[in-house]
């Protein structure tokens, strides 16, 4: 029931992006196509418009890190909904993987490249045709602090995973201290290789878990990263949960971020809108040209009115 809920979920969320990306481009298209308005505004409004489009059609980018044989690799199987990420590139590799969405498997060698984010860094990329791939990229990053840190910047979520039986350790701490602060809404805490621990051992790793990172993730998840179907999760006056609730919890961030971005280009595309029309107003026989429907600033007026609303 969650699969068909997050598909449904997320093409509502696709159709809506598309219809901004729509107006977006319409008001772009109408301030060349005649001179309603002077040079400079209509550049300045088009450039500020053309970044607004980029930025809705990037993916947001979940970042997995952590230490050595962590179970990231897992992790991100889980992530992409088919457990055919190839572990055998993947694994233990001194490069980031990007994983995005493709028509066709593909791996792409190591290269200088602009990764998730447009950071520039040497990564693998890896294509794979999961449908849960369209909503968000996965750049799975080695087991070192300073790639850790690198991936911030490009970053919209982060899953920190950890080692049930020795989680939290003093190195992970000092790296967790140094990420931005802005992720700590939308992270998470994956405690992985759960089932190796009994279940009051469980209980009390989520407990410390809980408090000692308090206010750097939103979440604790204690999983089993063996396989998509061994995932549990420990959640406090609850008992374990199967794998569904781990990818709800990365849903409901992946959501969360869209909304955000959705709501910064709404508010942004208003502003840049406005400046439209307020030089369209000063235009030389602005008003004449108005009551002319066929008219260039007639069709500007309407595209650009149709961002403010």
């Amino acid at each position: 029931m969650h699969d068909v809920a997050q598909v449904i979920d997320s093409a509502g969320r696709q159709s809506a992006r598309q219809a901004v990306i729509l107006r977006l481009a319409s008001a772009r298209a109408a301030l060349f196509a005649g001179d309603a308005v002077d040079a400079a505004t209509a550049r300045l409004v088009n450039t500020g418009l053309e970044r607004l489009e980029f930025y809705l059609t990037r993916r947001p980018v979940i970042a997995i890190v952590g230490e050595v044989n962590s179970g990231k690799t897992s992790v991100a199987n889980v992530l992409t909904g088919l457990p055919v990420l190839p572990q055998g590139v993947v694994a233990n590799t001194a490069v980031p993987v990007w994983v995005r969405h493709g028509l066709v498997p593909a791996v792409r060698e190591p290269e200088m490249a602009n990764g998730p984010g447009g950071i520039k860094m040497r990564l693998i990329e890896v294509a794979l045709p999961a449908p849960r791939l369209s909503e968000f990229d996965i750049l799975d990053m080695p087991a070192a602090p300073d790639a850790t840190l690198a991936a911030a910047p490009g970053a919209d979520i982060v899953v920190w995973t950890t080692v049930a039986s020795r989680a939290w350790t003093a190195a992970e701490r000092q790296t967790a201290e140094r990420l931005p602060r802005r992720l700590a809404a939308t992270s998470v805490i994956v405690a992985t290789h759960a089932d190796q621990l009994s279940e009051a051992e469980r209980e009390r790793v989520f407990q410390r878990l809980q408090r000692e990172t308090h206010g750097r993730f939103t979440k604790v998840l204690l999983v089993d990263a063996r396989d998509r179907g061994g995932i549990s999760v420990g959640v406090t006056h609850e008992p374990a949960v199967g794998h569904a609730a781990f990818e709800a919890t990365i849903d409901r961030l992946v959501a969360q971020v869209w909304r955000r971005k959705t709501e910064r280009v709404q508010r942004t595309s208003r502003r840049l809108a406005r400046l439209g029309l307020a030089a369209l107003a000063t235009a030389p026989d602005c008003h004449s040209k108005l009551e002319n429907p066929d008219s260039d600033a007639f069709r500007l007026a309407l595209a650009l009115l149709d961002l403010v609303e």
